[in-house]
């Protein structure tokens, strides 16, 4: 007798999330946890970055991964993502990379044999298009990218305050030049073949949140569409109902 494949009743879903640097992105993840979790779903994050520690072990950074600082860890972040692309000569890698998270989680949560379902992964974050091609290749309409807007004088306003916080100084002004360069940096590395390109990929989004209207307008966003500011092209979609998540997990 031929072995079945099980039927998924309830698949999985996973989420990308595409977003400039300095944009608060944590209502946005919060809703949109808030939302699955409501309907019965187990929220998984995931963070593209979480095994860069791991990997300098085997493939050692140019410059020492630096947490002691915000404007340090982003900095040496950014460069090491990109050390990582240049190395494999693989824009998609980071994407690949999240994967195997996935199935590892996957694992840990359920076992091996157990059927995938019932689960959204958010997966934080993208900054080329190879890594979302990948995303929406191997999953297909599984997959949602969700861009989270943020203007940018609101983005350096963000890394700025942080910046500042960071080092226990109470005036921001003077952290707003390394926010620029950082938020320049992360938009469109057009200097480097193998460079973030944020820019390029935001508006593909299946939903655009906009982050700039406070946490009331972006629960509506992500929940019923009212007061939605952007509309996504890809789709012409508003909000994760219209783009067929409420079909997903009714």
């Amino acid at each position: 007798m031929s072995d079945t494949i099980a039927r998924i009743k309830e698949p999985e879903l996973f989420i990308g999330f595409v977003a400039p640097i300095g944009t608060d992105v944590a209502s946005s993840h919060r809703f949109i946890s808030q939302y699955f979790q409501a309907a019965g779903y187990r929220v998984v994050p995931i963070k593209v970055t979480d095994v860069f520690e791991r990997i300098a072990r085997y493939l050692p950074p140019k410059e020492r991964l630096d947490r002691s600082s915000e404007e340090k860890r982003l900095q040496t972040f950014i460069k090491y993502g990109n050390h990582i692309r240049e190395t494999f000569d693989d824009d998609q890698i980071l994407s690949a990379l999240t994967i195997v998270r996935v199935i590892q989680e996957r694992i840990r949560l359920a076992g091996s044999e157990a059927v995938p379902e019932r689960n959204v992964f958010l997966l934080s974050q993208f900054k080329r298009k190879e890594e979302i091609e990948l995303l929406r290749s191997i999953y297909g309409r599984a997959f949602f990218q969700v861009s989270v807007y943020s203007r940018r004088g609101a983005r350096v306003d963000y890394l700025a305050r942080r910046f500042a916080q960071g080092e226990n100084r109470g005036n921001p002004n003077s952290f707003r030049s390394q926010a620029e360069t950082i938020v320049e940096r992360d938009e469109n590395e057009s200097d480097r073949t193998h460079g973030q390109r944020v820019s390029r990929i935001f508006h593909d989004a299946d939903v655009i949140i906009n982050s700039d209207v406070g946490d009331d307008k972006i629960e509506k966003q992500v929940t019923s569409g009212e007061n939605q500011t952007l509309q996504s092209p890809r789709k012409g979609a508003r909000t994760l109902a219209d783009n067929g998540f409420r079909g997903s997990i009714c």
